[in-house]
């Protein structure tokens, strides 16, 4: 399991390299790659063996990351050295929050009964964009068992007006009642 904490420390160092060097969006792709190899490629069991020379694991490296910058190879090698292979997924999920930090960007989960049309979410992310101040990227999903109504879940912060719950808000106060 990945240690939130570490993450955090890595992603706020390569953060701070990226910001200063104006490459956040570059990062973002090559952080990505460096986790998809380190975690979910066949090759990640290769990389975290120690009866494999670290040199052939790090040419390993230099092959299949032969695309993205020197430093975020760097990387991938550094987390090769200190046996946190597994970590690397944390840390491309940490940088990305901080970058959208940075950015101004905030990421809203929408849960509907039916599917929303196009004309619908736009004007439910403008809202949204305009209360918060910010860019607001969505997903959104369904839910039939909302029975009706909306469920805005930004970060910690959940928006419920769906009809499940005010039906069983109703039930609540009426069994109060009695």
């Amino acid at each position: 399991m990945a240690d939130t904490q570490v993450a955090r420390r890595y992603a706020q160092a390569i953060l701070n390299i990226a910001v200063d060097e104006d490459t956040l969006g570059t990062w973002r792709s090559d952080l990505a790659d460096v986790a998809s190899l380190l975690v979910d490629s066949e090759a990640a069991p290769i990389l975290v063996t120690n009866s494999i020379p670290i040199e052939k694991r790090y040419a390993v490296i230099e092959q299949a990351l032969g695309q993205v910058q020197q430093n975020a190879r760097n990387f991938a090698k550094l987390l090769i050295k200190k046996g946190r292979t597994f970590e690397a997924q944390a840390i491309a999920d940490a940088f990305n929050n901080l970058a959208d930090q940075i950015e101004g960007i905030c990421h809203a989960e929408i849960t509907t009964a039916v599917e929303l049309d196009k004309t619908n979410l736009e004007a439910i992310e403008k809202r949204i964009s305009d209360a918060l101040e910010m860019r607001v990227e969505t997903t959104s999903r369904i839910d039939d068992s909302l029975v009706g109504g909306i469920v805005i879940k930004i970060g910690d912060h959940l928006i419920d007006g769906s009809l499940r719950t005010r039906l069983r808000t109703l039930r609540n106060e009426l069994a109060g009642a009695q």
